[in-house]
C-alpha cells in the first residue's frame, strides 16, 4: 500500500494532488470529527485539512480547506 500525501505544489510526475484538484474537492468529501470543543475536517484520503483544536471560534491550526498552502496533517501506511 502506498501513502499519498496531498500537497499544494505538485508536478505531473508526482503522486501528490495538485492545487487545482484540491480546490475541486467538494465539502461532501470531508468528515467532521469533534469533541464538543474543537473540530477537524478529514478528507477521504485521510488528511486533516481543517482543525480548530481548542474552540470552534479559535484560529485554525490547519486550514488547507481555504488555501492550499495553509497546512495539513496526514498519516498513512507505507509499502512494506
Amino acid at each position: 500500500m502506498r501513502c499519498v500525501t496531498l500537497a499544494s505544489r505538485a508536478t505531473s510526475k508526482s503522486p501528490r494532488q495538485s492545487s487545482a484538484a484540491l480546490a475541486r474537492t467538494p465539502i461532501a468529501d470531508y468528515a467532521l470529527l469533534g469533541d464538543c470543543h474543537g473540530a477537524a475536517l478529514v478528507s477521504r484520503a485521510g488528511s486533516v485539512d481543517w482543525w480548530c483544536p481548542a474552540r470552534f471560534d479559535a484560529p485554525s491550526v490547519f486550514a488547507r480547506l481555504l488555501d492550499p498552502d495553509a497546512g495539513h496533517w496526514s498519516i498513512c501506511p507505507t509499502a512494506g
